[in-house]
């Protein structure tokens, strides 16, 4: 029996040391399309940051959601990563903590703007690019950090000047450009 304890605890710790190996051609050429291309994120789930109320809209969760996870598979969203401007629209699920004005129009986060601030650093730990950006609007800035990673999927948390942070997590890929000729 003791045998059998030591075979399985050098077992899990040869599962949980096993780390994937990302190429280092893989990571030059997500350097080099975070650097020089323009980039397309769409969202699979969204996680809001809760409060102690939660989110009061059970009703109005897509199928398959909850007060921590919201599945947006079947909701169109994206977000564009231009060189120097950025186009949203990504359903937002969460609190508000100031409100502009009551109306009945949609929640989600909708921009075209021009991007004020965009750093880009590299996480050697999690081999993925991050792009620190911020965007402002009319009457709402945007922090937007967006984590890509090699295997085309990617992460982005939303710091509003306006509402409760909230994380995307999808799919990228790069927004092919036409040429003249």
């Amino acid at each position: 029996m003791r045998y059998l304890n030591w075979f399985l605890l050098i077992l899990i710790m040869g599962c949980v040391s096993q780390k994937p190996k990302v190429s280092k051609q893989s990571l030059d050429e997500l350097k080099k399309i975070v650097v020089e291309e323009n980039i397309e994120f769409t969202a699979r789930n969204a996680s809001p940051l809760q409060f102690s109320g939660g989110i009061n809209t059970y009703n109005t969760l897509p199928p398959g959601s909850n007060q921590n996870f919201v599945n947006l598979a079947n909701i169109a969203n994206y977000m564009r990563i231009f060189k120097d401007s950025i186009s949203m629209d990504l359903p937002f699920f969460g609190g508000q903590r100031i409100i502009n004005a009551y109306s009945t129009d949609d929640n989600s986060f909708i921009f075209n703007q021009r991007i004020e601030e965009k750093s880009i650093s590299f996480d050697r730990k999690k081999q993925s690019y991050t792009l620190n950006l911020w965007v402002k609007g009319r009457q709402e800035s945007l922090r937007i950090n967006f984590r890509l990673f090699p295997n085309h999927t990617a992460s982005i948390v939303i710091n509003s000047t306006l509402r409760n942070a909230i994380t995307y997590r999808g799919e990228w890929i790069v927004i092919k450009t036409k040429t003249k000729g």
